[in-house]
């Protein structure tokens, strides 16, 4: 069995699912073993199994939608399969579109403004602006507002607009709003009313009274109430409220207000850590991490494309897998990060910059990596002096090996730039030769190309060994001669400083 179906909310990507397969066998004992393995039956994204040969085992999902996960389990004699569908859904994200304490523009000069006022588009740029809570009477304000210098004829209504974004107001599926009000107020959402409270019935003029008188702990309590969210719209929306007061004569007056949703939030891109550059010895492999996370926006496709491509290189770029290979994820705070790795080999070397590209459908993001392949090293030395079935054995290819038995090791004639199937390739002093003089002697080796060298001498074959001479051999290698002063008994020993 595969298990049973599962429905996850996320509210980033990828995500981790876990499966738990059961296997019940008869136990043939010409048949003993019985092999596992979990797939993704259908391709709609990209899947990465922590181990898929194991019965228990996590499998991480970069797409929403509905996936088929099959069990496959084959005893050499007979193959069955099952299958699960794992559904993974945008979890609903808690948003504030208006906090209590907000900045609010304001009218407080006691005039008509019939109905305009509360339109969306409605020109609100000469009003006053400044934080809630606002009011007077209450001492406890950040907004002090005026009742019109006379206390025996204070305004009766105060009016109030706050502007907010929405990206997609189709992926909210619920508001809650939640009101300050001393005494009455009538709420609007981009000009349509969302609520009444301690108000009358019928039309509200600017000098309508409250219906009731509001005091104690009613004066500063939010009031929550609903809104139907297919009231808002693409873009700029406003929440519009008048306060009214009981009477002319009233002693404060007070007002907040707050508006949260649940839904899709506005698509942000994947997000990708920077690398640091790399170094290889070519013409090894080298593997490569990325570390990404998304939101799991847009819903439409629903997964997060990854890949690699190369954007220069003085050749080509083989992948195992240029999309993800992925080990394990890994959780920072309350983001979500994924590490993925795979391995990257080159045609030969030099400096590469390969771009990685995060996809959710509706943005991208890139980071480039810079890889620098380095040459000359003893693996690409192998793969240059010897053939493809010659580096699988070691007593011929490997760096102790010495396949042409001129003495000197695979590693040493690597060092040296000798040929390891040549005997006559080796690092040795070919003729000491004194000059007419007798007060000099000539040491004559062969070079290889690019090797610096150095001459030791010593009156003793156990040493100690002093420096006789240096030099850089040619380019292109070939024949050259150290010129020493001639001492009583003299041995010489000829090395490749550094190594």
């Amino acid at each position: 069995m595969a298990g049973v179906d599962q429905v996850i909310e996320t509210e980033s990507l990828p995500v981790s699912v876990h499966l738990s397969g059961m296997v019940s066998d008869d136990a043939n004992p010409d048949f003993p073993t019985v092999k596992t393995s979990w797939s993704l039956s259908n391709n709609q994204t990209t899947v990465i199994f922590t181990n898929s040969g194991q019965l228990q085992t996590t499998a991480e999902l970069f797409g929403l939608g509905k996936h088929t996960f099959r069990l496959n389990v084959d005893d050499a004699q007979y193959t069955v399969s099952d299958e699960l569908t794992v559904e993974i859904k945008r979890a609903p994200m808690e948003r504030t579109f208006i906090a209590a304490g907000s900045e609010w523009r304001y009218l407080d000069n006691g005039s008509n403004q019939r109905t305009k006022w509360r339109a969306r588009l409605f020109d609100d740029t000469k009003w006053k602006e400044g934080p809630a809570q606002l009011g007077y009477g209450d001492n406890g304000e950040k907004t002090e507002l005026s009742f019109g210098g006379n206390s025996s004829n204070k305004h009766v209504t105060s009016y109030f607009r706050h502007a907010f974004e929405v990206t997609t107001p189709t992926g909210v599926i619920s508001l809650e709003a939640a009101l300050v009000r001393d005494d009455g107020a009538a709420a609007y959402l981009n000009g349509k009313e969302i609520l009444r409270s301690n108000m009358p019935q019928g039309n509200i003029r600017y000098d309508t009274l409250a219906s009731l008188t509001v005091g104690g702990e009613e004066e500063s309590a939010f009031q929550p109430f609903t809104v139907d969210p297919i009231l808002l719209v693409e873009g700029k929306n406003v929440i519009a409220v008048e306060v009214h007061q009981t009477s002319r004569t009233s002693s404060d007056i007070s007002f907040d207000f707050e508006l949260r949703g649940k839904g899709s939030d506005e698509n942000q891109p994947p997000k990708v850590l920077p690398f640091n550059d790399l170094t290889l010895a070519w013409p090894s492999p080298i593997k490569l991490e990325v570390q990404v996370s998304d939101d799991a926006l847009p819903s439409t496709p629903g997964q997060l494309a990854m890949r690699w491509k190369l954007k220069s290189g003085p050749g080509t770029v083989t992948l195992i897998d240029d999309r993800l290979g992925v080990t394990a994820p890994m959780h920072i705070g309350h983001s979500r990060r994924h590490r993925g790795a795979t391995t990257a080999s080159f045609s030969e070397p030099g400096t590469y910059v390969l771009i990685f590209v995060a996809d959710d459908g509706k943005a991208q993001s890139m980071r480039e990596l810079v890889i620098h392949a380095e040459g000359n090293s003893f693996a690409a030395w192998q793969h240059a002096h010897f053939a493809l079935a010659e580096l699988g054995q070691a007593i011929v290819s490997g760096p102790d090996a010495d396949p042409d038995n001129d003495g000197m090791s695979n590693h040493d004639e690597y060092i040296a730039g000798t040929g390891p199937k040549d005997a006559k390739s080796r690092l040795e002093i070919r003729m000491i030769q004194m000059d007419a003089t007798g007060e000099q002697l000539s040491v004559y080796f062969h070079s290889a190309p690019n090797r610096s060298y150095r001459l030791l001498q010593s009156p003793n074959v156990l040493g100690p060994w002093q420096t006789a001479g240096e030099l850089n051999g040619p380019p292109n290698g070939g024949p050259v001669k150290l010129v020493v002063p001639l001492g009583q008994i003299q041995f010489f020993r000829l090395e490749i400083p550094g190594d």
